[in-house]
């Protein structure tokens, strides 16, 4: 138990072992094969490697790579200021949410439409997409009964 593995494909995987299980209509959870007391929690997001490619082009230019990303990323602080993003190019499957598009909202929940005064909105953007991603998983994770 605890022990998580992520995959960032084209669909954003999460998998854990846990010692509980609390089955969700959002995501997965089996009983282990080769151990009668453990469970596998699964959550599969459709918007994953496709979106963080095109946030990259829209964020950084067309011709931007992965270490340019990742140094964006690296110019926003940790937690972002509170502000995190969700960017839906496809209906998403975890959560169900069938509207697309771009979307942040700041640490009071409040909707925010970035390049209205922050000094690096690109950073500040790639920050909010990755940080949110993985905040759902954790949280999401949680919901399944993972301790991680």
């Amino acid at each position: 138990p605890g022990d998580v593995a992520l995959s960032m494909g084209t669909s954003d995987t999460f998998m854990a072992v846990s010692s509980k299980a609390t089955p969700r209509l959002e995501g997965h959870v089996f009983a282990s094969c080769t151990a009668p007391d453990e469970y596998l929690a699964l959550l599969c997001y459709a918007n994953g490697a496709k979106v963080r490619e095109k946030c990259k082009r829209d964020f950084l230019g067309a011709r931007a790579d992965w270490k340019m990303f990742g140094k964006a990323i690296s110019r926003a602080p940790p937690t972002n200021n509170g502000l995190l993003g969700l960017d839906l190019q496809l209906p998403e499957i975890t959560p169900t949410i069938a509207k697309t598009g771009r979307f942040y909202v700041d640490a009071d929940d409040a909707a925010v439409r970035l390049g209205d005064g922050e000094a690096d909105a690109d950073a500040t953007a790639a920050r909010a997409v990755v940080e949110g991603r993985f905040l759902s998983m954790r949280g999401r994770g949680a919901a399944l009964g993972v301790d991680a």
